[in-house]
């Protein structure tokens, strides 16, 4: 695990740098997927501009743990840094990642969209 400091770096660099993310959620009984950018850090708060329409805000109070995670980090091979977009339209190759979970099972996966291919 990482310390919430070292999340919210990579948030900002994500913000800086304007690269399209994509975040994978189940949050309870909801489960959703979507493709964004970083237009908030304050920490704990989290914005993002959806890129079909608005935007949604998380608070990652201190109940939420974070973890990095990297294609070359976990020794992935090319062919397997690839996956499908929410709505099976497109491909992508995925870059570096957050994960953030908590004890009551919620998970949010947000991870660099490197390119479509």
């Amino acid at each position: 695990m990482i310390a919430h400091a070292e999340a919210f770096s990579v948030f900002r660099k994500w913000q800086d740098e304007g690269l399209l993310l994509r975040v994978d959620a189940r949050l309870g009984v909801m489960s959703f997927s979507f493709e964004c950018f970083v237009s908030r850090v304050e920490e704990p708060l989290i914005g993002l501009l959806l890129t079909d329409c608005g935007f949604i805000e998380f608070v990652f109070d201190n109940t939420w743990a974070f973890d990095f995670t990297a294609p070359d980090a976990a020794r992935a091979e090319m062919a397997e840094r690839f996956g499908g977009a929410p709505l099976g339209k497109r491909e992508y190759e995925f870059g570096e990642g957050i994960i953030a979970v908590r004890e009551t099972g919620s998970r949010m996966l947000f991870l660099e969209i490197v390119r479509k291919v």
